[in-house]
């Protein structure tokens, strides 16, 4: 409808001048021949006899709504975000959850089709015709991880922390509301080990063992604490 609608029509009528009683007889087959060649060959020209030919202004109407309704529907069928189908559009990058749900139906796919009914399929035969030896332990498929961090985003998360750890130190947080332990910890996801061999390594180079980011032992395990706690009823019993 709209490449039809694009380009102009024709409207032939005849000549007043001849007058009612003329009759014309037009060659309808070959003004049909004159029109295939005019629209779909190189021919420029029309002849008609005793016709007037005029031209239809064309209809242009805009064929984004519909067009959008259809991606949306192949999208939906598909089960593909419209970003990650689209791609990049007026210079936006698909959005990192958009990005996530599409990695999630990948790893499906790989692992529920692309594996066990093409991969594992191939290697068997090849195995089976001599072109690849038998393994010994028999072969299993890995797949790279969708999700890793590229460089960049590795640098920004680098850039982050450091600042996270930068402001906490300027603040008046630090050793007031939250330790530096406790931060390293629960705030940057260190562990326990890790966080004391950074405080003590700072305080190594520093040469400060009293600095403003003494480690506190503040953290104890639940099992120390309910060995503590049973030790404690054990002497509590024999005293009485």
């Amino acid at each position: 409808m709209y490449w039809r609608g694009a380009f102009p029509g024709f409207a032939f009528e005849t000549q007043s001048e001849l007058g009612e009683n003329e009759i014309l007889e037009i060659d309808k087959v070959g003004l049909r021949e004159q029109m295939l060649n005019y629209n779909e060959g190189l021919q420029r020209y029309l002849l008609g006899l005793g016709l007037n030919i005029k031209t239809l202004s064309p209809q242009v109407v805009d064929p984004s709504p519909q067009i959008e309704v259809q991606l949306d529907a192949i999208c939906i069928e598909k089960g593909i975000p419209k970003r990650i189908f689209m791609g990049s559009e007026r210079g936006e990058l698909s959005s990192s959850q958009d990005e996530k749900t599409w990695n999630k139906r990948l790893a499906y796919r790989q692992k529920t089709y692309i594996t066990p009914r093409i991969i594992c399929p191939f290697v068997d035969r090849l195995i089976l015709v001599g072109a690849l030896p038998e393994p010994k332990n028999g072969y299993y498929v890995e797949w790279p991880d969708l999700n890793a961090l590229d460089e960049d985003e590795k640098s920004n998360i680098l850039l982050k922390r450091t600042q996270s750890m930068a402001s906490f130190v300027q603040s008046d947080i630090a050793n007031t509301l939250m330790s530096a332990l406790d931060f390293l910890v629960k705030e940057l996801d260190y562990s326990l080990e890790e966080a004391k061999e950074i405080l003590d390594k700072f305080a190594l180079d520093t040469g400060d063992s009293e600095s403003d980011f003494e480690i506190k032992d503040d953290m104890v395990d639940e099992e120390d604490k309910v060995e503590t706690t049973s030790k404690n009823e054990e002497e509590l019993a024999g005293s009485k």
